[in-house]
């Protein structure tokens, strides 16, 4: 199971523990990279950013409610899917409700 914050803030103070330990992995085996970037260090150490492990969990969680290896009517229901009544050049398969508050 993977925490995905709801708050932006949140997946900053995520981002910053990732980051402290990035910095620490780095000076502890050498591995020389450029101030604030740690692309080199999550690349040596075969990692990927929690950002990136965040967006990859949500997505195999979308495939499997919406294939049926996650069997739960509820949350499918909430899957706002895009049909359209003509054909069109969109390739869009979701829709995003507009919502003005958090």
């Amino acid at each position: 199971m993977l925490w995905d914050p709801f708050v932006v803030i949140d997946s900053c103070h995520l981002e910053r523990v990732q980051r402290r330990f990035l910095s620490s992995a780095a000076y502890m085996l050498k591995i020389v990279h450029p101030p604030h970037n740690y692309t080199p260090v999550l690349d040596a150490l075969n990692l990927i950013s929690l950002a990136d492990k965040r967006v990859k969990a949500n997505l195999g969680f979308l495939q499997k409610l919406i294939d049926g290896s996650i069997n739960s009517p509820s949350l499918l229901e909430q899957v706002n899917f895009k049909v359209p009544h003509r054909a069109t050049r969109s390739r869009v398969p979701f829709t995003v409700p507009l919502h003005y508050t958090n």
